[in-house]
């Protein structure tokens, strides 16, 4: 049984995620950042607790409404003038690791395969052929996931900016 604060955010996680899919906003990369679901989650401590909690809520509302659409959750990380690759192993060090944005859940059109989208970024000159989308190595760091989810971490300078933009995809 959800308590009341529970079923505040599985609300709003709920009427965005219909929105989104309904208007058009998965093409608008139209986002949901964690501390607009509850504003417990607006202190940096909680990011991560929260973005799992939220992503977890948004999989199972889209099982519910039977939605064609993939949910992710997307952690933006420290940029650097440099490429720095993964350089965290355990969820301290990945969370010492993040930016100055909330998490942010996402609707992509089912059976987005992000290595191909940063191949046509590429390509139509949007990124530096550099990019990075790899599957993270550490399978636990955000514990177990379920069949058919993935770990991305993106690394990426867009043409024309002076730092490699970095994050973490939690895509189910």
């Amino acid at each position: 049984m959800l308590n009341e604060e529970q079923l505040k955010s599985e609300h709003v996680i709920e009427e965005w995620m219909l929105t989104v899919f309904q208007n058009g906003g998965i093409e608008r990369f139209e986002d949901l950042h964690i501390d607009r679901i509850d504003e417990s989650w607006r202190s940096q401590q909680l990011w991560v607790e929260g973005g799992l909690a939220a992503f977890q809520t948004a999989v199972r509302l889209r099982d519910c409404h039977k939605l064609p659409v993939e949910v992710v959750l997307g952690f933006s990380l420290q940029a650097d003038d440099k490429k720095i690759g993964v350089d965290f192993k355990t969820l301290d060090e990945f969370a010492k690791r993040l930016n100055w944005s909330p998490p942010s859940l996402y609707l992509f059109g089912a059976g987005i395969d992000q290595t191909l989208e940063n191949e046509r970024a590429i390509k139509a000159g949007h990124v530096c052929a550099d990019a990075v989308v790899e599957e993270l190595d550490e399978p636990n760091i955000f514990g177990t996931l379920e069949t058919g989810q993935c770990r991305l971490y993106t690394e990426f300078k867009r043409t024309g900016d002076t730092e490699y933009c970095r994050s973490v995809l939690l895509q189910g």
